[in-house]
C-alpha cells in the first residue's frame, strides 16, 4: 500500500535533515580539534625553545631547491650532518 503524499513529505524532510546533520560536527568535535591544535602548538613551541639561534636561522634559510626535488645536493647534506648551517 503506497504512503499518502503527506507522509512522503514528512519522510523526505526527515531524510534530508538526517543527511544535513550527519555532515556537521558536534560541538565536542570542535573542542577536540582545538585541543589537538593547542597540543601540537605546544610541542612546536617546546622544540623551538630548545633550538639555538643558529639552528632557527638555518631552518628559515635552508638552501636547496623546491620541496619537489627528489635529492638534495651532497654538500648541503654534509653540512646538515655536521650541524653547520650556511
Amino acid at each position: 500500500m503506497p504512503y499518502p503524499v503527506k507522509t512522503m513529505g514528512i519522510l523526505t524532510s526527515l531524510a534530508l535533515l538526517t543527511v544535513i546533520f550527519s555532515f556537521t560536527d558536534p560541538p565536542e568535535a570542535d573542542l577536540l580539534k582545538q585541543r589537538r591544535a593547542a597540543t601540537i602548538e605546544a610541542k612546536i613551541d617546546s622544540l623551538i625553545v630548545l633550538m639555538s639561534l643558529r639552528e632557527k636561522m638555518g631552518q628559515t634559510a635552508q638552501r636547496g631547491k623546491s620541496s619537489r626535488v627528489k635529492e638534495l645536493p651532497s654538500a648541503l647534506k654534509a653540512a646538515v650532518r655536521r650541524g653547520e648551517v650556511e
